[in-house]
């Protein structure tokens, strides 16, 4: 009788799990409404000249109060629908800056899909090692490169002053 009742268990148990996995794989058919009411934007590009990145796109044929929405890096920003470019000042070298462009139809909510573009801005690497050392009333700063093709080095104090120094350039005294 015990076991005539684990068998029966099991075999509950066992149905239970064979109708789980069978309501899992169910192939539902989606609606042809479900499909993406905004269109999104097309021919999305990013060009770097200098520091300055201009992301251009080519907005839909679409009629409706709509907001562009380009998030980045640093945030976002809401744009006009008849706006179809936009300029960021790329500060940082070796970081990966990612822009994306989708549109909002303020009346019914909807979205459009996310069109995304990504830019690196290459440049030589940080050096290595940074220390200063005061010796009377000098300080000595020193330095090692990890970049041996680079044209020069730039040493900043205090955001404001920038020194120019040969690219082999290790060390300095203030």
């Amino acid at each position: 009788m015990i076991h005539k009742l684990k068998l029966l268990k099991l075999s509950a148990l066992l149905l239970i799990v064979i109708a789980a996995i069978q309501s899992c794989s169910y192939d539902r058919d989606i609606e042809n409404d479900a499909e993406n009411l905004v269109p999104p934007v097309v021919n999305l590009n990013v060009e770097l000249v200098g520091d300055i990145a201009t992301i251009t796109w080519d907005n839909p044929n679409y009629s409706g109060n709509v907001t562009i929405i380009l998030t980045h890096n640093n945030g976002l920003e809401l744009l006009d629908f008849s706006t179809s470019s936009y300029e960021f000042e790329i500060s940082e070298v070796n970081v990966e800056y990612l822009f994306t462009v989708k549109l909002k139809d303020n009346d019914t909510g909807n979205f459009s899909l996310g069109e995304t573009v990504s830019l690196m801005r290459e440049g030589p690497q940080p050096v290595l090692n940074f220390t200063g050392v005061q010796e009377e009333t000098n300080v000595i700063l020193t330095w090692d490169i990890q970049d041996t093709n680079i044209s020069g080095i730039k040493l900043t104090i205090d955001n404001s002053e920038v020194i120019d120094l040969p690219s082999n350039a290790t060390t300095y005294t203030l």
